[in-house]
């Protein structure tokens, strides 16, 4: 397996000499002896700097047919230096489709992953991190038929088990022992990883990589759905999700369903799953669930989807987008 890296400082290589800080392509090489991995994620680089640069016209004659194209930006293109910066819905997305047809043209796989989470708690709540950003991956997945990993949701699971303390450990800091407020707080370094937390995230993305190479891709269906909270139940929205979520993940699982992930701007809430065996065959894994039924009573009480026009059914994530 040929896998190249195109990113920024949280995936990037850094020497140890200088700093603690590993990014996760750098761990994720240690990780995968029997992959040739080649990191060209930079630090400070948005999509925009990137691609003025030239550093993806620099893989033109490395990159090889079937080989895997990692493509993971967003910290930078939110950011608010007008250099790097990149509005979501229109040169973010634009460019994300330049490094996916760049791949595509000399028959290397892209893949699109959502950046890392941003390690922010406030009174004990991990905060959303990349907002619109992780909106327009997601669309561009769809509309461009690319497999998506969702290296932000799966971060942000690792660092909610670990705790508001435990995952300190995983980020560069410094953090105040005492008295931290929220000035303090975003001015340490709640971004970047030191080796615990790369080392987490690789191994996560290490077993999406796995995934995506043993998956069939004959039976692969990718399906998104939309719904808007009803009135007045935003509170119970949260609620009912956090209650019923954890099991409903690991029935999902089960069935074969991968990359599931949930969010919501207070207002509409957005999904996307992936059918690794096709979606009959998770229909009839989670059949008869109690599980499923507690899931699609809390759906019914809550949100109004939002389907398909034409099939009157969730879309296929080609054609979720024209709902937005």
């Amino acid at each position: 397996m040929r896998i190249f890296i195109c990113g920024d400082s949280t995936a990037a290589v850094y020497d140890p000499a200088k700093t603690p800080m590993v990014g996760w392509g750098q761990a994720l090489a240690e990780m995968m002896p029997e992959a040739e991995l080649h990191n060209h994620a930079m630090a400070g680089r948005s999509t925009r700097t990137f691609l003025a640069e030239g550093r993806l016209a620099r893989l033109d004659g490395e990159l090889k047919p079937g080989d895997l194209l990692l493509i993971q930006f967003g910290h930078n293109d939110e950011g608010d230096k007008p250099e790097r910066h990149t509005e979501p819905w229109t040169d973010f997305s634009e460019n994300l489709e330049t490094f996916v047809r760049f791949a595509r043209d000399r028959g290397a796989r892209p893949v699109l992953l959502t950046p890392t989470c941003i390690r922010l708690w406030e009174n004990g709540t991990l905060r959303e991190s990349h907002g619109e950003y992780l909106k327009a991956i997601y669309a561009a997945a769809g509309r461009l038929g690319v497999p998506l990993m969702d290296v932000y949701r799966e971060s942000r699971e690792i660092v909610l088990a670990a705790g508001e303390e435990g995952s300190r450990a995983f980020y560069m800091g410094p953090f105040p022992e005492n008295g931290q407020d929220a000035e303090e707080q975003v001015k340490a370094d709640n971004t970047h990883t030191r080796r615990p937390g790369a080392e987490r995230f690789a191994r996560r993305i290490r077993e999406m990589l796995y995934a995506l190479e043993q998956k069939e891709e004959g039976n692969m269906e990718r399906f998104a759905w939309k719904g808007r909270i009803k009135p007045g139940m935003q509170a119970e929205y949260k609620r009912r999700h956090d209650e019923i979520w954890p099991e409903m993940l690991a029935l999902l699982k089960e069935a074969g369903i991968r990359n599931y992930s949930i969010w919501s701007d207070g207002r509409d809430v957005f999904g996307y799953y992936e059918c690794e065996k096709g979606i009959a065959y998770a229909e009839k894994t989670q059949a008869g669930s109690p599980i499923v039924d507690k899931w699609n009573e809390y759906m019914d009480d809550v949100l109004e989807l939002v389907m398909d026009p034409e099939t009157g059914a969730q879309p296929k994530l080609s054609r979720m987008f024209l709902m937005e």
